[in-house]
């Protein structure tokens, strides 16, 4: 017999004040959700205390046009989104170890010879054959390399600092920053042809200029 899995519901805090377009781009951006439940108020103005629901809604990208489950938006009230939903399933298995998660450290301790750190990021030795790339390379050497490194691998993630130019930053400062870089056709474009050299795609505008630095040339 199957095991019976068991909805999770998980809600995400929605900026106040957030208005009917902006919560459905919200819906686009996160479509591969499918279906949504949406935490709101509403009152007319007549009325002195809020009514508050949870709303279902699915977001139809082929028509971009959000569905919602029951007729409740009468266009008269005073509306305000309070958080969003997927929904999804909590298994009542267990999650299976990968092999990768069991043997992690075994992993470390085999290739931490050949591990170097430039920019932030893990790299092999014989790419960077300790040269001033290497952010460990001051103090490193044949006795002191294993402990620098596994130093380095136990020391919290930092996002990096993304180098821009003014332009550059002034020009995101001109997007919806809760999207991602890549979402953007005319950033993607841009950056194909040399701007944005140190950005990752894959981070939202917010997160990039939160941790940018400006510079001259982007390059330095």
């Amino acid at each position: 017999m199957n095991e019976i899995k068991i909805p999770s519901i998980e809600f995400v805090r929605l900026k106040k004040g957030m208005t009917d377009s902006e919560l459905y781009d919200y819906m686009a951006e996160n479509d591969d959700w499918g279906c949504f439940l949406v935490y709101l108020r509403y009152k007319y103005d007549f009325e002195e205390e809020w009514d508050y629901f949870v709303e279902c809604a699915s977001y139809d990208c082929c028509t971009e046009t959000v569905f919602w489950l029951n007729d409740w938006y009468e266009g008269q009230q005073n509306v305000e989104y309070l958080a969003i939903s997927k929904l999804g399933w909590l298994e009542s298995e267990k999650k299976q170890e990968t092999n990768f998660e069991h043997f992690k450290e075994d992993i470390v301790n085999l290739f931490i010879d050949n591990l170097s750190v430039v920019d932030g990021k893990p790299n092999r030795c014989i790419c960077t054959v300790c040269d001033e790339r290497c952010d460990i390379r001051a103090n490193c050497d044949d006795e002191t390399h294993y402990e620098l490194v596994k130093a380095w691998l136990r020391n919290p993630y930092k996002k990096p600092t993304y180098k821009l130019t003014k332009f550059e930053k002034e020009l995101l400062q001109c997007y919806s920053s809760a999207y991602r870089f890549k979402l953007f056709n005319s950033l993607n474009g841009m950056k194909e042809k040399g701007y944005f050299k140190s950005v990752d795609e894959n981070e939202k505008i917010e997160d990039i200029l939160a941790n940018c630095e400006v510079v001259k040339n982007a390059e330095s």
